[in-house]
């Protein structure tokens, strides 16, 4: 297990999981992709863990498409995007329609 602020990175055997905590904008992008592109290749699943995000802005949906687009290119899979059942995260991914093109779930 790796942490920075705000950031986990959770990776067994077979499959990885990047919690992040609180916002994910500018200031949070570059430690998100970096976690991205650091991760091992997996033969199960990689889940983004938004559960605890607060605040996502233009950035923070830019960011989860880079790690979309980032991830599908390496591994063929759309990584999971873990969300609350309800709040600002989910508010923004549906107003943008993101939902639609990521694979995003209610945990």
């Amino acid at each position: 297990m790796r942490a920075t602020r705000g950031l986990t990175v959770r990776v067994t055997a077979d499959r990885a999981r990047i919690e992040l905590a609180g916002v994910l904008d500018l200031d949070t992008r570059e430690a998100f992709l970096r976690a991205i592109r650091d991760l091992p290749d997996l033969p199960g699943p990689i889940d983004i863990d938004l559960r605890r995000v607060e605040f996502l802005d233009s950035t923070g949906l830019s960011s989860l498409i880079a790690a979309h687009r980032t991830l599908v290119g390496r591994t063929g899979r759309r990584p999971r995007i873990l969300v609350a059942g309800s709040g600002p995260v989910v508010r923004i991914l549906q107003l943008t329609l993101l939902h639609l093109t990521l694979d995003v779930r209610a945990a």
